[in-house]
């Protein structure tokens, strides 16, 4: 059985952007009021504790890995997630020292804001 080439799997590589950029994007999902959404009422949570006007989950995430706010996002997703065991009073740093996000790591901030409920 004959394998591609290295230079032939580069090739149709360099393309797949091209490819994916002029498909039709659809959602599989939308929610019937995205006002009850979890990410909204987030949204809603942050904008009044810090009195800011984010409006779009891309405003959310902008103001997620800001240099300025990187601590305060997570400080906020830990306590509206309610993760602090019982008893517990205020939160602290949540991150310590330097933290850069990479991609992959970057989906963790994604699945946070996605409170579970017991509806599941």
């Amino acid at each position: 059985m004959l394998s591609p080439s290295p230079k032939s799997n580069r090739s149709v590589l360099s393309i797949f952007p091209v490819i994916m950029a002029t498909i039709q994007k659809t959602p599989v999902w939308e929610p019937r009021n995205v006002q009850q959404t979890n990410v909204h009422q987030f949204i809603r949570y942050v904008n009044e504790k810090h009195q800011l006007h984010l409006r779009t989950y891309e405003d959310l995430h902008q103001w997620s890995v800001a240099s300025t706010s990187l601590q305060d996002f997570w400080r906020d997703a830990y306590d509206w997630l309610q993760l602090a065991p019982p008893g517990a009073k205020g939160t602290g740093r949540v991150l310590e020292g330097s933290v850069s996000l990479t991609r992959s790591t970057a989906h963790i901030a994604i699945d946070v804001v996605r409170k579970v409920t017991k509806t599941c």
